[in-house]
């Protein structure tokens, strides 16, 4: 088998198995992120602690897909056999670490901002669901938090229940996970 046909079969067998997996992640069947057992540091795949995902089956797939069509480029541009595989493995593994290192960007940016309601305090927002009176039950408000509109549960002490669209500010967290409002 020619050197050719190798780099054809892993581009055309691995784009398959990436658009697949797109298109698994766009539509939100399941996580189709088959990762390797946690190994730390920058090889770290545990994602909850911010690591950068380097050993992961994605990234494994866009290794041979890069790698198999940058070897076709090389096949094509007459490069020597030695210098087309290392080209294409260069360009796989390159490819590999920006991947990784997006997705990284991206987990950290969704997680940077919303981690602590501690910052909600003395914010003010609106009701987007009423607030029973008393603290007889949760709504919600919706208030900028770090610089991100948040929607959070609510209670309130007040005597009537606050409507939606009544202004709020907030007094208190509760149990990092809810917090207390007064009408403004």
């Amino acid at each position: 088998m020619s050197l050719e046909k190798i780099f054809f079969a892993f581009a055309v067998v691995f784009t398959i198995v990436f658009i697949i997996q797109a298109i698994l992640a766009f539509v939100g069947i399941g996580e189709y992120e088959m990762d390797a057992p946690e190994s730390g540091g920058m090889l770290d795949t545990n994602h909850d602690s911010g690591g950068f995902p380097i050993l992961s089956f994605r990234n494994f797939v866009i290794f041979f897909m890069i790698f198999g069509w940058s070897g076709l480029v090389g096949v094509k541009m007459n490069f020597p056999k030695s210098v087309t595989i290392l080209f294409a493995f260069f360009m796989g593994i390159l490819m590999m670490f920006v991947v990784g290192y997006i997705y990284y960007l991206f987990f950290k940016m969704t997680n940077e901002r919303v981690d602590d309601i501690n910052y909600a305090i003395h914010q003010t927002g609106e009701v987007y669901i009423r607030i029973p009176g008393n603290k007889t039950g949760k709504g919600k408000v919706q208030l900028v938090v770090q610089g991100a509109v948040r929607e959070l549960d609510a209670i309130t002490d007040d005597e009537n229940e606050l409507k939606t669209g009544e202004l709020v500010k907030v007094i208190e967290v509760i149990d990092n996970s809810y917090v207390k409002v007064i009408k403004i």
